[in-house]
């Protein structure tokens, strides 16, 4: 007997076919190369047909019993039906709780190998076929341009969910959490689908922070912030610029210390620089506010002995015989300030009254000096043969007197003195010029001009007839001609006639104008640059120094106090806020403890 198999099941409907395995099994052989079972008389055989049938459907497959003749060949048709798998639940994958990560002091991000755990349980009566589990959308709510590219790397890293699930079993899936995640709250999707439909999604939250200590460092540095903002307004400031002022001053009494000529001063200058350096060192210990006045009167008085030493010319025995004493008493007064050790408030106010004194005595001795011009003015208005003729006569006798008293205006180095003041002298040659120019505007100086030719016109006619006529015609026109006019036809008309040599000694003399001393000089005078204030000396905190130093402060203070006034602790931020550590979250924690500290800072300043 033959037992012939056919190859493959042949689908009943729709479908596609699909091979047979036939084998006997009382002796687990296979059928010859014809598909085909030899069977001996009386003998039994047991026959199974498989396959793998993918889709749902019936399929058979025909096995035909051949026997010795014709008739005896038989047909049998076996049938098989597959079931479609039953959909697994959307309950299958359990209900996952929220995993928190918290980053270690120095981590910026989540490190590599964290995962999540999912569990997905069979509870119906019939087993389940799944297929493999995927992460379906990711989201988050830290900053979205800060965390894409992370989002997309969440994977399945290990799953024994990708078969047949008993009825009652359990399995494990594993969510890979990227590495370098910032502070954050994700949720990510995990998909478990199944092979006969339906599918299994739950949103997996993890939820990333910073570590306590990150919280706690921030608000401790935000407080020194604060701290930093309070101590600035409060002292460091006003130390600061108070310190300026006093290098501004250093710097000027350094400037006028350069340019001084006279040595006391510059001692005195010395002196005031140590007091405004002793100064600089009591602000940094907290002298506030300083009092500048002493030294900026001390300053203004010596700049005012400069100005009056400035002005005068010691070079001229005249002026140091007339100035020598007031120049003498600046000189004390500026030594005893070199050698003080304070600034106290007369020595301050000797120097300023030595200074006044020589200035007023400058200023008289250029009275008298432009006096005394005027009076070499009108001396030298009558010529010597004009006061020869006129000998004797009022005119003559106030020339000699201006001229007397002209001589001995200026007191002499080593002289003895006659004991009046510059302003007596000063008196006497106006009151001698006035009087000499009184006499020669008088009327009577024609008429003495006239009286003296007729006298040598009688002793020698001749050559004095042209002048008496001169001066007759003089005596006429006087009255009618300008006083400068006057003294000029004067000394024409007492010229000496031609042919005339008198031996007579002119009385006029030499006039002393070249002897007057030169009061203020041209370009004289003390220039000093009180603009240009700049750093102090070296050893101490120069102005340039402090200025910096002052900027940067407020550069500092300002960028701080940006940062707003907040009043928070690390419970509040770190302990209620599972995803604390965003970049929004540091500037609070700043802001909490500067403000805080400004707070505390200014509710406890009286």
């Amino acid at each position: 007997m033959t037992l012939k198999t056919q190859r493959n099941f042949t689908p009943v409907g729709s479908g596609d076919p699909v091979g047979a395995k036939w084998v006997r099994l009382d002796t687990n052989q296979p059928p010859d190369g014809d598909n085909q079972f030899l069977l001996a008389p009386g003998e039994t055989a047991t026959l199974a047909a498989s396959g793998t049938f993918r889709t749902p459907g019936t399929w058979e497959v025909v096995v035909e019993v051949v026997g010795s003749g014709p008739a005896a060949t038989r047909r049998i048709v076996l049938a098989v039906t597959r079931t479609p798998p039953p959909a697994i639940p959307s309950t299958l994958l359990a209900e996952p709780r929220t995993a928190r990560v918290t980053l270690r002091p120095l981590e910026f991000g989540t490190p590599l190998g964290l995962e999540v755990r999912l569990e997905a349980r069979n509870q119906g009566t019939q087993p389940l076929r799944l297929k493999n589990a995927t992460v379906g959308q990711v989201s988050t709510t830290s900053d979205p341009a800060e965390v894409s590219s992370s989002t997309a790397k969440f994977t399945i890293s290990k799953s024994d969910c990708g078969s047949d699930l008993r009825a009652g079993a359990t399995c494990r899936i594993a969510l890979g959490i990227p590495s370098d995640l910032r502070p954050g709250r994700y949720v990510a999707e995990v998909v478990l689908p199944g092979e006969g439909g339906g599918e299994s999604v739950r949103s997996q939250t993890v939820e990333v922070r910073r570590s306590a200590w990150t919280a706690g460092f921030t608000c401790a540095f935000g407080a020194l912030l604060g701290a930093l903002v309070s101590t600035w307004r409060s002292t460091g400031r006003i130390r600061v610029e108070a310190r300026i002022l006093a290098a501004e001053r250093r710097r000027r009494v350094s400037e006028i210390m350069a340019a001084a000529t006279l040595q006391p001063a510059k001692d005195a200058l010395a002196s005031l620089r140590e007091r405004l350096e002793d100064l600089d060192g009591s602000i940094r210990r907290g002298l506030l506010p300083p009092d500048f006045s002493p030294h900026d009167a001390r300053l203004q008085a010596i700049i005012g002995a400069l100005d009056a030493y400035g002005a005068i010319d010691l070079n001229s025995p005249e002026q140091e015989a007339a100035l020598g004493s007031p120049v003498k008493n600046l000189q004390t007064a500026l030594e005893n300030a070199a050698r003080e050790q304070g600034l106290k408030e007369d020595v301050t106010k000797g120097i300023a009254d030595a200074a006044g004194k020589l200035r007023l005595e400058a200023a008289e001795f250029q009275t008298l000096r432009e006096n005394a011009l005027s009076a070499d003015k009108a001396l030298a208005a009558l010529g010597p043969r004009l006061l020869t003729l006129l000998q004797g006569t009022a005119l003559a006798n106030a020339w000699h007197a201006l001229w007397e008293a002209r001589e001995h205006a200026f007191p002499q180095p080593g002289a003895e003195t006659d004991g009046k003041t510059l302003l007596q002298r000063t008196a006497e040659i106006q009151s001698l010029t006035a009087a000499l120019n009184e006499a020669a505007a008088a009327d009577a100086v024609p008429k003495d001009i006239l009286e003296r030719l007729k006298e040598r016109a009688a002793r020698n006619p001749a050559p004095y007839a042209p002048l008496v006529k001169e001066a007759e015609e003089l005596a006429v026109l006087w009255r009618r001609l300008p006083s400068r006019q006057r003294m000029e036809q004067a000394n024409h008309v007492a010229r000496t006639p031609e042919g005339v040599a008198e031996g007579a000694a002119e009385a006029g003399q030499q006039s002393p104008v070249a002897s007057i001393p030169v009061v203020v000089p041209p370009g004289s005078g003390l220039t000093l640059d009180f603009d240009s204030l700049l750093s102090g000396p070296v050893r101490l905190a120069a102005l340039s120094e402090l200025e910096r130093l002052k900027s940067a402060w407020d550069m500092l203070a300002n960028a701080a106090v940006l940062l707003g006034i907040g009043a928070a602790a690390v419970p509040l931020l770190w302990v209620g806020n599972p995803i604390w550590g965003a970049p929004s979250d540091i500037v609070t924690a700043l802001l909490a403890g500067m403000g805080t500290r400004l707070a505390v800072g200014s509710a406890a300043r009286p």
